[in-house]
């Protein structure tokens, strides 16, 4: 991993055949907060299971902090651990299953800075089920700009934290960790990216705050999408 402090990167453009460059020959992105906003989309499924259990709804702004550790912990922030989790889970997951792409969208730049990095291999790792990570890029239409996408399937490997899904994405792509860029917007994210051995590089502008992400010490820290550019 790089022996250097956090860069803090400032707004750049880049010409693509510059990118040929990088010493990363993938990047790996997280999808919630990273990619797309999914946050009113999460947030009107928990509302929706909420006041099937007779709970009273949160507004949107409380709902990124609950998101980073897949459904059953979104879940146990929302509810709390005295639930019946099988059942809320089924509640959640019914609602959500038909209306998660309603109003999740990719975030400002997402689109035109991808189009940029042809060049770089470029993934897909969420803790959001692996159906329904699979099905936000095909619907939104980015399956284009990526060579590999993964969810969470913990018959194969534990969720993040635990960089065990990292190591699944990098056999199948045949790739190492040091030459791996994982980038996310939650501490799950980058102690997954430290813990498989690749350099990380967190988001602010996702669902964790700035404070947050740097007490995890990524090896890069950006404001906007765009921004990637410049590690590269």
């Amino acid at each position: 991993m790089l022996a250097q402090p956090i860069k803090h990167l400032l707004p750049y453009s880049v010409k693509k055949e510059n990118l040929t460059l990088s010493k990363y020959k993938l990047l790996l992105f997280d999808l919630d907060g990273t990619i797309v906003n999914s946050t009113y989309d999460i947030g009107d499924a928990m509302n929706h299971t909420f006041q099937i259990f007779g709970k009273p709804s949160i507004p949107y702004e409380d709902i990124p902090a609950m998101v980073g550790g897949g459904i059953k912990s979104l879940l146990r922030n929302g509810f709390g651990e005295n639930i019946d989790l099988a059942q809320v889970h089924q509640v959640f997951s019914d609602y959500y299953a038909t209306n998660y792409v309603n109003k999740t969208r990719p975030y400002e730049g997402v689109i035109d800075t991808l189009d940029q990095l042809t060049a770089i291999k470029k993934g897909i790792y969420s803790n959001k089920p692996h159906e329904l990570t699979i099905g936000i890029i095909e619907q939104l239409n980015l399956m284009q700009h990526f060579d590999w996408v993964q969810g969470a399937q913990p018959n194969i490997y534990k969720p993040k934290p635990s960089p065990k899904g990292i190591f699944h994405a990098l056999d199948q792509l045949d790739i190492l960790p040091s030459e791996t860029l994982f980038i996310g917007d939650s501490t799950h994210d980058i102690v997954a990216g430290k813990n498989a051995g690749t350099d990380t590089c967190a988001v602010t502008y996702g669902y964790r705050s700035k404070e947050m992400l740097l007490a995890e010490k990524p090896d890069f820290m950006i404001d906007s999408f765009e921004e990637l550019l410049n590690i590269l």
